[in-house]
């Protein structure tokens, strides 16, 4: 078959792949019927949210074989790398493996190799669609977590949580190795017809080897902007369906509805992001971060930057405003971003404001 084709049935077997591999993000739905068999029936005493360490455990160690997943790809092939990673993952879905720390590095060892090169090796296959490429297959990994929760809450209803784990592990370590063995190596020097090498201005490639990158400062900048919003979100995630039934009282049907939801929006994130037309859009938005502001001073000469919102009700120092433009004053100034926290501290910590969690605003 002609690779220009082929390369189509090459990611769509990775998207499958990483469905299985990010079924880790619906652990929250999974480990509140697990602490409760451990507690019951083995008297493992576990506390409320104390398997969350596996969810921990899984992605803390994830990197290790996620980072060199591309070059492993290319000294290996997929093959028996995804083969090998799929092995370990699945095996580590065993109810006997959970307390079993050796098992969830491995679990989540298997999960690093899987992802980075089934991702490497997929984005190779489309050298004139990479945000496409990479945006579907990434996609797939987090919308495991919309389809995860309500499959193992049928799972643990009809054949009981350790049931529900082996069921789970053998599907994921077939599925996976299966698809490792069937995934071609993209040719080092393949080219989709009709495709020229983007170059930039000066002439050179846009492509950087890992010296180069390593050496850019846009990587490191780019580096800890993601390492924020992987921790907070897989801190969200791995909480979700606990939080849901114990602070908000939702039964375990909805509590699993509610981690579909969220994981539903990280998978749209995944796929809207990238491209030209992303960068447009970035590009509009740091006049829009900027005019949302007001910088004063109180008597005393402390700056405060106050946040506004500009389609409700029109609060000042809005804390969910700040989250999500705090980066950019990062970048350009961190004063602006000290002022843009003063007043919400200051009001926060004041005898205004007495509960456990922070304000809406400076004000309310």
């Amino acid at each position: 078959m002609d690779l220009d084709k082929k390369r189509w049935i090459v990611l769509g077997l990775g998207c499958l792949i990483n469905l299985c591999a990010g079924s880790l993000y619906g652990w929250s739905v999974l480990s509140v019927p697990m602490e409760s068999y451990l507690n019951e029936v083995c008297g493992a005493g576990i506390a409320a949210g104390g398997l969350a360490v596996v969810f921990t455990v899984a992605n803390m160690v994830g990197p290790i074989t996620m980072i060199p997943g591309g070059r492993m790809n290319d000294m290996l092939g997929p093959r028996w790398v995804i083969f090998i990673g799929g092995l370990v993952f699945g095996g580590g879905y065993l109810p006997e493996a959970l307390l079993n720390y050796l098992v969830r590095l491995g679990c989540g060892l298997g999960m690093g190799m899987v992802y980075g090169c089934n991702i490497g090796n997929s984005v190779k296959f489309f050298p004139d669609k990479k945000g496409l490429a990479g945006g579907l297959a990434t996609a797939s990994y987090g919308i495991s977590s919309v389809i995860m929760p309500p499959v193992a809450n049928a799972l643990n209803s009809s054949i009981g949580v350790t049931g529900t784990f082996k069921v789970l592990g053998i599907v994921f370590l077939i599925v996976i190795c299966s698809g490792g063995l069937l995934t071609p190596k993209c040719p080092e020097d393949y080219r989709p017809k009709g495709y020229v090498q983007e170059q930039a201005q000066n002439g050179s490639t846009l492509e950087f080897n890992w010296k180069q990158m390593l050496a850019s400062a846009d990587f490191y900048l780019m580096l800890f902007m993601m390492t924020c919003g992987a921790i907070s979100g897989l801190m969200c995630i791995s909480q979700a369906s606990g939080i849901a039934q114990h602070m908000i009282s939702m039964t375990v049907s909805e509590a699993a509805v509610a981690v579909s939801v969220l994981a539903l929006f990280n998978t749209a994130g995944r796929i809207a992001a990238g491209g030209k037309e992303y960068a447009e859009l970035c590009s509009l938005a740091w006049r829009q971060t900027f005019a949302a502001h007001k910088l004063v001073a109180t008597p005393e000469g402390l700056p405060l930057y106050l946040s506004k919102e500009n389609f409700s009700n029109g609060s000042i120092g809005t804390v969910d405003l700040s989250y999500p433009s705090i980066p950019i004053f990062l970048l350009y100034n961190v004063e602006l971003a000290k002022a843009l926290m003063n007043p919400i501290l200051d009001y926060c910590s004041s005898n205004r404001w007495g509960k456990p969690f922070a304000a809406h605003d400076v004000g309310r």
